[in-house]
């Protein structure tokens, strides 16, 4: 039961329940002689009477906002003198102040109209619950009438004039819609349902705007009011299935659309997207599966049939972006991995997971820049699924590893592709290589601006080799110490070595490798 407050009962229909039949007709005078009535007049008199209490009663209910109540008097008025068109107008009165109940006002108030044409009040009450139901045609010729009984009726004139204007909106509304403007279709059906909130064409129009522009959850509780009374609708099952593939609910979109073919078995677009959602269900279900068995190169195929048969679906496209990139990453494909995470959040900037994915890839493909975006994105990860475990220690290797990426690169300076898990002896023998690349007498006849290129990266392959030539310097460097902190751990004269000794040390006498090197040694250090 819908109970309005003071403040919203419209003054109008407390007045009309206030009139009371008039009492003059069968009063008599001292002088006048009692006239014999027949018992069928006496019976009718008699039923006046009763309904004419029960009317009164609900009359004091109307008053108090108590409008069941009221309703049910009013019913049993009707019920004992179905002729009179007051007890009618007044249930009519009592049956819009509840939800639910305007087409039984409707009902009421055409009949009050049937029994007495010209009741001013009965055709100003049909107007009015006419437009509450966007029946717009039956609130227009309504308020004519009664401003052909009472033309200064200023009543009927504001809800003619009102019926007019509401009637112009929801025209507008379904031009623009199907010109695809969804935004101004959806301002004029709210325009419209401020006083025709029980518009059904109103609230399909607004349904299908918020359907475009992603407001699912919405549509979804608006829906729900129009399929309490317009069940087997198909346009509206149509609809209800879209919105249910959008947050994909396929079951629920699959039955929806199932039941509109029950009732138009030849409708196209319903026997269409029933087959999109089906072939939509199975593809992310095999990518799902092959990925479950590591099947990872069948789980990115799988996954890409799902994006190539579907891209209006935002949520299910971002999930499968991010599906995908997870299984690219499991193929080592990185780089293309971060170009379906960026989709993934393009699409869905909520999605934490895709954030956290891209985080890990990005951490992977090493380097300063991409270290700092996996921060970034193990951030906006934080910010959507809170400070998980996962989290936390991503973001703690992730700070060792921008450690490390700030440091010179031992095992790039000496081209060690195996980098921590590389041996002593490879070790050794790409120092060896490097040294010989870049000494620089080798580069004696050169610029001179390659020659300081050539004795920096010769100083650097010295560096390199003092530390991962020395197992506890490279288990710390391995462990993203900083170079300070290694020097400080000392250990082969700290990290300060002369490069010709290092020479020495490989290719023998006086720091000439193969006899072929002249000059002095070259000192190098941190600091």
């Amino acid at each position: 039961l819908f109970i309005m407050t003071s403040s919203e009962v419209n003054m109008e229909d407390v007045k009309d329940v206030e009139a009371s039949t008039e009492t003059g007709e069968g009063v008599t005078g001292p002088e006048d002689v009692e006239a014999e009535t027949s018992p069928d007049e006496t019976a009718q008199q008699e039923r006046a009477a009763k309904a004419l209490a029960f009317k009164e009663v609900g009359n004091k209910y109307f008053k108090a906002q108590q409008y069941y109540e009221a309703e049910q008097e009013y019913t049993k008025a009707i019920e004992t003198d179905p002729s009179c068109a007051a007890y009618y107008n007044n249930r009519a009165a009592a049956l819009l102040q509840q939800t639910g109940k305007t087409l039984r006002a409707i009902a009421d108030s055409k009949k009050a109209v049937e029994l007495e044409a010209n009741n001013v009040k009965a055709l100003v009450r049909l107007a009015k619950a006419a437009l509450r139901r966007g029946l717009f045609d039956d609130a227009i010729c309504a308020a004519k009438n009664a401003l052909k009984v009472s033309p200064t009726n200023s009543v009927a004139r504001e809800e003619l004039k009102e019926a007019q204007l509401t009637q112009q909106r929801c025209k507008r509304a379904k031009e623009c819609l199907a010109a695809g403007d969804t935004r101004q279709a959806q301002a004029m059906a709210e325009a419209g349902l401020r006083r025709s909130p029980e518009s059904k064409d109103l609230m399909m129009v607004k349904v299908e705007c918020m359907i475009v522009n992603d407001q699912y959850d919405h549509a979804y509780n608006l829906t729900n009011k129009l399929i309490r009374e317009y069940r087997s609708d198909v346009k509206l099952l149509y609809l209800r299935a879209q919105i249910f593939y959008h947050m994909e609910n396929f079951d629920q979109a699959i039955n929806h659309l199932q039941q509109a073919l029950m009732s138009d078995p030849d409708n196209s677009q319903c026997a269409k997207m029933i087959k999109k959602v089906r072939k939509l269900a199975r593809f992310r279900q095999a990518g799902n599966d092959a990925f479950k068995a590591r099947q990872y190169q069948k789980a990115v195929e799988e996954y890409t049939k799902g994006l190539e048969l579907d891209q209006s679906n935002k949520s299910l496209c971002s999930k499968l972006f991010c599906n995908r990139g997870t299984a690219l990453t499991k193929l080592r494909k990185n780089e293309e991995a971060i170009k379906d995470f960026d989709k993934a959040v393009e699409l869905n900037p909520d999605y934490g997971k895709a954030y956290l994915r891209r985080a890990a890839c990005l951490v992977s493909l090493g380097g300063v820049e991409n270290l700092d975006k996996a921060m970034h994105n193990y951030n906006e990860a934080e910010k959507h699924l809170g400070n998980s475990q996962e989290i936390r220690q991503g973001k703690r290797q992730l700070k060792i590893e921008l450690k490390k990426a700030k440091r010179k690169d031992y095992y790039k300076i000496l081209n060690l592709s195996n980098k921590e898990y590389s041996s002593e002896a490879e070790i050794k023998k790409a120092y060896k290589k490097s040294a010989m690349k870049w000494h620089p007498d080798k580069h004696a006849s050169k610029s001179e601006e390659e020659r300081e290129k050539a004795e920096a990266a010769f100083k650097d392959v010295g560096e390199a080799y003092a530390v991962l030539s020395d197992p506890q310097k490279k288990e710390k460097y391995d462990s993203g110490y900083s170079l300070e902190e290694i020097e400080q751990g000392g250990g082969m004269g700290g990290m300060h070595m002369d490069q010709e000794d290092l020479m020495r040390m490989f290719f023998g006498g006086g720091g000439h490798a193969h006899g072929g090197f002249g000059g002095g040694g070259v000192r190098f250090g941190f600091g």
